[in-house]
């Protein structure tokens, strides 16, 4: 570090502002949709976001996250309204969590190893605000992602 001749004092290193934060990559999501709601309600949320998924919650507490492809598994089986399945019956209850404010990269490197393919994303106050999405980002050898491939990796 280079010294100041008038002061005799070392420079200090500026914090790399160009460091990307998990806020500045994800999707923003107005919020979680309802446990209750149906797979349809689900569906019908995820067209009007454009979303591939959703953070579901029970009231005010989150409980989890729900895909495209947990609602097409979970919707086989139901031919009547009168047994619709509800989201609850599809949410994956065990999700990874980020700070917004957290280092992008050292969460993508924490994501690619572990096979987490989306992480949602909460503010200081413990609130989601977004989810980070691997595969929106591209491929961890930093490939983009081709435009046939789904959420999952898998040729449509």
């Amino acid at each position: 570090m280079p010294t100041f001749p008038e002061t005799g004092r070392q420079a200090q290193a500026l914090p790399d502002e160009d460091t990307m934060k998990v806020k500045d990559a994800m999707i923003r999501h107005p919020g979680p949709i309802q446990a209750s709601a149906t797979l349809a309600e689900a569906v019908d949320e995820m067209q009007r976001r454009n979303a591939r998924s959703l953070p579901v919650a029970e009231g005010d507490r989150l409980v989890g996250i729900i895909t495209q492809r947990d609602l097409v598994f979970a919707a086989e089986g139901s031919d009547s309204p009168e047994d619709a399945p509800r989201v609850a019956d599809a949410v994956r209850s065990e999700v990874a969590i980020a700070s917004e404010d957290d280092d992008l990269d050292k969460t993508l490197a924490m994501m690619t190893p572990g096979g987490i393919r989306r992480m949602l994303v909460i503010d200081a106050a413990g609130k989601v605000t977004g989810i980070l999405s691997i595969t929106q980002l591209g491929h961890a050898d930093g490939q983009e992602p081709a435009e046939e491939e789904d959420e999952l990796g898998a040729e449509q």
